[in-house]
């Protein structure tokens, strides 16, 4: 799958996930701390939402993983940890710092988000994708990756979520 094709997804669900949840793209983009021009950017498909954003979207209620992935997990989802903030902003900015840039594909990109979330502590999509495409085996790829990655950072600083 393109990466235009991705994001152009990503910003279906996002959009449908607004409309679900009753609000304008302006009160969706204060809670999740961006501007409407952002979340028009996101829902228009001209840009991706970096994990700040995705993981404030995940505790307005929104299924991340089914916005991502166009799955709804099939298990429960992590505990949010005690400071939801203090996680949000550190998993935004390890994965800015570690991902968003990295000359990987989009799938691998997504599952990388999933791995960075989870190590934080923060809700994701629990099940694995299921192999068999390039696509999914990239996605999974990055999970793993960005899960143990992020993991023995937060560990070797004392930080565990």
């Amino acid at each position: 799958m393109s990466i235009s094709r991705i994001e152009n997804s990503i910003g279906a669900k996002l959009r449908a996930e607004r409309k679900r949840l009753g609000l304008s793209q302006q009160a969706l983009a204060e809670l999740c701390g961006v501007t409407a021009r952002s979340q028009r950017n996101y829902e228009s498909g001209e840009r991706l939402p970096d994990a700040a954003y995705l993981a404030a979207l995940a505790a307005a209620g929104v299924d991340v993983g089914h916005v991502l992935h166009g799955q709804h997990p099939q298990a429960a989802t992590v505990a949010a940890p005690a400071d939801l903030e203090q996680a949000q902003a550190q998993a935004g900015a390890w994965y800015s710092t570690h991902i968003q840039h990295c000359a990987r594909s989009g799938e691998w990109k997504s599952g990388a988000l999933a791995g960075c979330l989870k190590a934080h502590g923060l809700p994701w999509q629990a099940s694995a994708w299921p192999s068999g495409t390039a696509q999914d085996d990239a996605r999974n790829a990055g999970f793993q990756a960005a899960y143990a990655w992020a993991r023995h950072d937060l560990d070797s600083q004392g930080g565990a979520a």
